[in-house]
């Protein structure tokens, strides 16, 4: 009996060591767990493609005296979307920019050529922009680093030698547009030109960086 009771026992201590190690190694892997740095989010194309908001851009008289239509749509009508603004320019003409989640452009159209207040309406609605469309609050733009490259710069109007417009600068990794057009910023201050027009192939500054970073130093590379 005795010696029966001492193996319950053992066999009690050993179930209950082995309870205590694996509560263990479980708290030992979620401290591991909360510890390890978290990856940041993945920016993709969409990030700056996609349309959350709009800009009005124009000015308090000059072209917007011709257009009558245009101004009763800005005065009657645009402070019943949350998702829209108005900016005066001098000189500036009634365009209307879409924006993405960062607040940067992503197109623009003239209002002039827009007849009425209805066509303007679906010209929104088109954007996916109504009345009900809630206010987005814009973010800032995140252009984290790679090992190779640190972002795309971008140019004004489709112009290589254009001025800069930070405000369609670009992730490494998001590919660029057939009207893209500034330098990729490679990591150790080297520029790479990328041209506007047409391009078959998918092209990223992560991919541009890469190679020239695995070739030659010597290689006199073209613009993209």
């Amino acid at each position: 009996m005795r010696a029966a009771a001492s193996v319950v026992l053992l066999a009690l201590c050993m179930h209950q060591a082995q309870a205590w190690s694996l509560w263990g190694s479980d708290e030992v892997a979620e401290e591991a767990k909360e510890d390890k740095p978290q990856e940041a989010p993945q920016v993709s194309e969409e990030d700056y493609s996609k349309v959350v908001g709009a800009r009005i851009e124009t000015c308090r008289q000059c072209r917007l005296n011709s257009l009558p239509r245009v101004r009763r749509f800005i005065e009657d009508q645009l402070p019943k979307y949350k998702t829209l603004s108005v900016v005066y320019i001098h000189g500036a003409n009634p365009d209307i920019l879409w924006l993405n989640r960062f607040g940067q452009e992503v197109d623009r159209n003239d209002l002039g050529e827009y007849p009425n207040e209805d066509a303007i309406k679906k010209l929104l609605k088109k954007k996916g922009l109504t009345k009900d469309t809630p206010a987005f609050a814009y973010e800032e733009p995140k252009f984290d680093a790679t090992a190779v490259c640190e972002k795309f710069l971008a140019r004004q109007n489709c112009d290589i030698g254009g001025a800069r417009v930070t405000g369609m600068d670009r992730h490494c990794k998001v590919e660029l547009g057939p009207r893209s057009a500034g330098h990729c910023q490679c990591n150790g201050g080297l520029e790479i030109p990328v041209r506007c027009g047409s391009r078959d192939m998918k092209l990223t500054c992560q991919a541009l960086c890469e190679e020239v970073e695995s070739s030659d130093p010597r290689v006199v590379y073209p613009n993209y």
